[in-house]
Order: C-alpha cells, then sequence, then structure tokens
C-alpha cells in the first residue's frame, strides 16, 4: 500500500492527513471532506453548487455531494511575505522575509516601499496597492511597521498583528524607541520569530512571547557566565 500525504485547509488552518490506499498516487481536489473505509477504498463529500455538481458526477466518483445555496468558500490562511521597520530618514531598522526574494529583489522592495509609504500624508489609509499585494503599514513614533500580504487577504488583522507586536517589544524594552530596536536589533528578532513562522500568526498570547523571551535571556545570560569562568581558567592556568 502507498501513503499518500494530502494537505487540506480545515477551518482556517492546514492539516495533514495520511491515506492508505491500493493504488498509485492520484489527483483529488484539495477541498474535500474524507472517510475512509474498513477495505482502504475513499470516500469524500464534496460540498459545491448544482451547477459545480453535475460537471463534479461526470468526472469523479464521488461517494456524497452536498449542494450548498451559493459558490462555496474557504477560509484561506494568512500569509506575510515579508516584514519592514522602516525609520522615518528611510534607514532599515529590521527585515524579514518569508516569500523567496533575491538579494537585488530585497533592495529594490524596500527603495520603491520607501519612497511609497515615507511620502504619504498622515490622513491617508493604511494600506496601499504595491505590485499585485497589498502593503499595510502603521507609523509608531518615528517607525514605519510594514507587512506584505495578498489582495484578498484581511488587512485589519495585519493592523492587529503589527499592534500585536508593538505592544510586545513595548512591554519586553520598556517604552520601546527606534534606539533600542538599533542597539539590540537580534531581541527584536526574537520576539518577531516567536509571533510569525512561515509568514504565519504562530503565538497570540504576550504572557506567552515574554515568557519564552524571558528563557531566551537567561540562557543568554548562563553562557556568558560560563564563557566568562572558563576564559578566567584557561588565565589562572597560563600564568
Amino acid at each position: 500500500m502507498d501513503m499518500i500525504e494530502k494537505d487540506l485547509i480545515i477551518r482556517g488552518r492546514c492539516s495533514r492527513i495520511h491515506l492508505l490506499r491500493e493504488s498509485v498516487e492520484t489527483k483529488l481536489e484539495p477541498l474535500v471532506t474524507f472517510d475512509l473505509r474498513p477495505n482502504f477504498r475513499l470516500s469524500y463529500t464534496v460540498i459545491c453548487t448544482e451547477k459545480e455538481a453535475r460537471n463534479y458526477r461526470n468526472n469523479h466518483d464521488c461517494t456524497k455531494i452536498e449542494l450548498s445555496s451559493s459558490s462555496s468558500t474557504y477560509p484561506v490562511r494568512l500569509l506575510i511575505h515579508f516584514v519592514l521597520l522602516i525609520s522615518r530618514q528611510g534607514k532599515v531598522r529590521l527585515t524579514k522575509w518569508y516569500s523567496p526574494y533575491t538579494q537585488k529583489e530585497r533592495t529594490k522592495v524596500i527603495r520603491e516601499l520607501s519612497g511609497l509609504i515615507l511620502t504619504r500624508g498622515p490622513k491617508l489609509c493604511n494600506f496601499v496597492e504595491w505590485r499585485g499585494f497589498k502593503v499595510v503599514y502603521k507609523r509608531y513614533a518615528s517607525l514605519y511597521f510594514c507587512m506584505c500580504i495578498d489582495q484578498e487577504d484581511n488587512e485589519l488583522e495585519v493592523l492587529e498583528i503589527i499592534h500585536h507586536y508593538v505592544e510586545i517589544l513595548d512591554r519586553y524594552f520598556g517604552s520601546v524607541c527606534e534606539l533600542d530596536l538599533i542597539f539590540n536589533f537580534h531581541k527584536a528578532y526574537y520576539i518577531l520569530d516567536e509571533l510569525l513562522i512561515a509568514g504565519e500568526l504562530q503565538e497570540s498570547s504576550k504572557k506567552t512571547v515574554a515568557r519564552v523571551i524571558a528563557a531566551q535571556d537567561s540562557l543568554v545570560e548562563a553562557a556568558k557566565e560560563q564563557a566568562s569562568s572558563l576564559s578566567n581558567m584557561i588565565a589562572q592556568a597560563t600564568k
């Protein structure tokens, strides 16, 4: 029997299931519900409109077809392509790329968005259409926090993620400012990596993120103390 892995989008999250079948790998629509029979025969339910059902019956061997009143819509996961922190003077303070961009493309993206966002008036909205994507930004003091998403994604959700990130930074540094991110940029990356993984929101609890960052700081301090003691031992041995 072959093990076939299919990625399903269920309730806004990606779940992986393993299907045991006697046949070789076959193509199946990703947005269906599966039910495995004891004899390993695969049966599944398709949710669609009546017109889609007629076409589907002609081309597929379905166990059941459910009709919906309108075209079926499925929750799509929010995917952030990249995160930029740009100062009011156009200096880049933090970059995180979740989609593949070459170094030349990254430089061009930063240059284009810096000129586009920094010149916008304060009364304009926080959404900018750019290259078929949407860039959501918000200004805090002298820093612009920017995130790039697809056209169909929810801009308000991204604004909440930006504000969530700023709140955690403010709680960690205590009234965070641009100098904190300049001299402690690695900690800003730590916090961002706790929030986002592969462009998706990973952790929504500020307390959990603060606890993890505190544990990382304690590990760093322990490593520094160990390195200092080792250097002292070496210095005494060489005298």
